[in-house]
């Protein structure tokens, strides 16, 4: 009979070595975060933003029992009708089918999955879509903001609570269904963060851009940049701040930067960079309807931020280049409420998705711009 043969001393204590490596760092092995997309780049941003429809095609959303009564309706039974229970911002997703909504509500925030076309077995009788599922984003900050998107990751703000919080969280949402949150967060203590914009630089890392005011500080955009390339790493701790004040116009435009409900980043392929902002001229929480608009900036870095492997993020200049107004009709959108671009390399167009603050009964409304089709990004 043969007896085992010992280990070998060395191979043993190698064996410990990696085991101790692969315990010490599983976010790392076992579990990398997903990478934000690059930006999608468009050869033209003016002439797209041009393009963008402006009276709308309606559609609708069942609530589908996720959003029971009253909640989320201008209703007397709702807290002062409904003025701090509404929703806040739209993002359309990569997946055609799905549009994520964020909502105010009685001390938490919320986010809301909606399915454009209808899931199996819902109340789809009147809708063309559905919610189909609810995120609980934060139970004492109770205003989540206007919201954006960078490939399947999903930038939300919040703010509330006693003494004052604010802070911007991260979701993947590439299975649209079964939104998973990412451990990584933006900080702003005694700070609000109205809405928010994301973007990569040439470098790789990416970019934040958070409005606020209200917060015994002037209307501004900080900016905060990633510490890497690996969004897991996640941002430096301050931000560099730009004041609304020192925002520049062309010809033609008025020099105005306003308090936008949503904002985001549009990219084009020389590198310049751009910011829409959308906007109603009374205020968001009004049953009285206004006039809608979209305002276009052009964002200029210095070369520091833009050009060096390991950027060093100072304050850009902003100039309004263009408005577009939009037509909301039938109480379908308020651009005060809830609004977010969609940005399509293959059709280089800009579509908006909007909605209104409430819901008509157990009807979200919703009215998308589409935008048109320009010159394919690589034609000659």
């Amino acid at each position: 009979m043969l007896s085992p043969r010992p280990a070998n001393p060395g191979f043993v204590a190698l064996a410990v070595v990696l085991l101790a490596v692969l315990a010490g760092s599983p976010a790392r092995v076992l579990a990398q975060e997903p990478r934000p997309a690059d930006a999608p780049v468009l050869e033209d941003v003016e002439a797209a933003f041009g393009r963008i429809d402006t009276r709308g095609e309606h559609s609708t959303a069942c609530a589908n029992g996720l959003i029971p009564k009253p909640l989320y309706r201008a209703a007397f039974t709702n807290f002062l009708f409904g003025l701090r229970n509404h929703f806040q911002g739209i993002q359309r997703l990569p997946d055609p089918r799905y549009v994520v909504i964020s909502g105010s509500n009685k001390g938490i925030s919320d986010l809301f999955i909606v399915r454009l076309a209808p899931p199996p077995g819902s109340d789809s009788s009147t809708c063309a879509g559905a919610v189909v599922a609810r995120i609980i984003v934060d139970d004492v900050m109770w205003h989540p903001g206007g919201l954006s998107m960078l490939g399947p990751i999903l930038a939300v703000p919040v703010f509330g609570g006693t003494p004052r919080m604010a802070k911007i969280v991260f979701f993947d949402l590439s299975a649209p269904e079964t939104p998973r949150r990412l451990p990584v967060e933006i900080m702003r203590p005694g700070r609000k963060a109205t809405a928010t914009a994301l973007t990569r630089l040439p470098s790789g890392h990416v970019l934040v851009a958070v409005l606020s005011a209200f917060d015994g500080l002037p209307r501004r955009i900080d900016f905060y940049l990633s510490r890497t390339t690996d969004l897991a790493e996640g941002f430096e701790p301050e931000p560099v701040t730009w004041r609304t004040g020192d925002v520049d116009a062309r010809p033609g435009q008025d020099r105005s930067f306003s308090h936008f409900q949503n904002i985001n980043f549009v990219t084009q392929a020389d590198g310049r960079r751009y910011l829409v902002g959308s906007h109603n001229s009374t205020a968001p929480q009004t049953f009285f309807p206004g006039r809608d608009y979209l305002d276009l900036y052009e964002v200029v870095f210095p070369k520091d931020t833009i050009d060096r492997a390991d950027p060093v993020l100072q304050p850009p200049t902003i100039t309004k280049v263009a408005k577009r107004k939009l037509q909301c009709t039938d109480g379908y959108c308020n651009l005060d409420t809830a609004a977010g671009l969609f940005v399509d390399p293959v059709t280089q167009s800009i579509s908006v998705y909007a909605t209104p603050g409430w819901l008509d009964g157990n009807t979200i409304k919703m009215t998308v711009y589409p935008g048109g089709q320009g010159k394919p990004a690589n034609a000659q």
